[in-house]
């Protein structure tokens, strides 16, 4: 198998100079309890980019309004370009975006590349069918989503890992 580079592995390179995330003046409020007031942020490609802060400082909030999980009453998120704001969650997961939880043990009885091959799931386009007999475009995506999951080991440093 060949080796996978990174830009393969993440979807998503955006282009040079441009935010490939953009949150600006974002607000959101629970009966009148201000969760976010007034959040802006970019993220470029290629940058790590973390937001820190105590428990209750809006974090999660955050989290929840770039995924779609919250609506904010005011400001704007774009990704690439394109607003995520009234987009429902499984279509901003179907542009690369996802949060994850704190527990980080989704299927304990599933081995670590089992897990990660179904974290990709949203990424696979066949049918019922497809599936069950597991040919055609069923069997080529299925293989590609191993490939890329086998680059994701490779590139974390999961290998002894990986049938745990």
């Amino acid at each position: 198998m060949r080796a996978l580079r990174l830009h393969e592995i993440l979807p998503h390179g955006g282009e040079p100079g441009r935010p490939v995330l953009e949150v600006d003046d974002v607000h959101l409020s629970f009966a009148g309890l201000k969760a976010i007031d007034g959040v802006s942020f970019r993220v470029h490609t290629n940058e790590l980019f973390a937001i820190i802060g105590p428990n209750g400082a809006g974090k999660t909030s955050i989290f929840n309004c770039v995924s779609g999980v919250y609506h904010p009453q005011q400001g704007s998120i774009r990704f690439e370009g394109r607003s995520l704001l009234g987009m429902r969650p499984d279509r901003i997961a179907d542009l690369g975006i996802a949060r994850t939880f704190q527990n980080i043990e989704l299927f304990p009885q599933m081995t670590v590349l089992d897990n990660l091959m179904l974290g990709r799931h949203q990424h696979l386009r066949y049918g019922t069918l497809a599936a069950i007999a597991r040919v055609g475009r069923a069997a080529r995506e299925e293989a590609r989503n191993r490939e890329v999951v086998e680059g994701l080991v490779e590139f974390l440093g999961l290998q002894p890992v990986r049938k745990s």
